[in-house]
């Protein structure tokens, strides 16, 4: 559209301040899908039932020491409404690459 939004590209840095988090951080949804440094932990069909909803919430890629894949969080550009979401996960090869997927450097906060 006229505003930029859903014209299949990313959207400028801090463009969308309404969208702001409670902590006053933007851009955490949208544009690309971020890559997590997790080993992604496939579902079982009754998985998520016997441990709770652990999984839905990301804990159960948490921990793996070895796959093959790591998870995506969110969607990007590319992907439907059902993905724009920061808890949807998938998992892509870490060779992979797309113009749809980013990360996100973090710096710890010092501990006062």
């Amino acid at each position: 559209g006229e505003d930029g939004c859903g014209a299949y590209s990313t959207m400028p840095v801090g463009s969308k301040p309404a969208g702001a988090s409670p902590f006053g951080v933007l851009d955490m949804a949208g544009n690309v899908r971020e890559w997590v440094y997790d080993w992604y932990a496939p579902l079982h069909p009754y998985r998520w039932r016997f441990e709770g909803c652990g999984c839905m919430y990301g804990t159960c890629d948490l921990g793996r020491e070895r796959g093959t894949h790591r998870v995506n969080r969110g969607g990007g550009w590319m992907d439907g409404s059902e993905e724009l979401r920061a808890p949807y996960r998938s998992a892509n090869l870490p060779v992979n690459r797309g113009s749809d997927l980013g990360f996100r450097c973090i710096y710890p906060r010092k501990r006062r």
